[in-house]
């Protein structure tokens, strides 16, 4: 069983890429067995989906009219969460 520090890790790196057959099992195992890391995997995913481009448009149509945020500022975004959900 891979640890809960591992878990987040592959989670995060699942949203970008798909994950190896035998990193992605160990992962569904954890999270099947670990309410703590499941809750932080979805709260992730929910994250990224807001954080792709166009999303606040899907969700609310009009709702941001003009309002964007920057490939540049999505990035470090990005980066700072992740960091900050790689932290001990």
């Amino acid at each position: 069983m891979i640890t809960c520090r591992e878990a987040t890790r592959r989670a995060s790196r699942a949203l970008d890429a798909p994950l190896p057959l035998g990193e992605c099992l160990a992962l569904g195992l954890h999270l099947a067995a670990c309410r703590g890391c499941a809750r932080y995997a979805g709260w992730i995913r929910a994250l990224h989906r807001a954080l792709a481009p166009g999303a606040a448009r899907r969700e609310h149509p009009g709702a941001l009219a003009g309002a964007t945020l920057s490939d540049t500022d999505r990035a470090r975004l990005r980066a700072r969460v992740l960091e900050a959900a790689s932290e001990p």
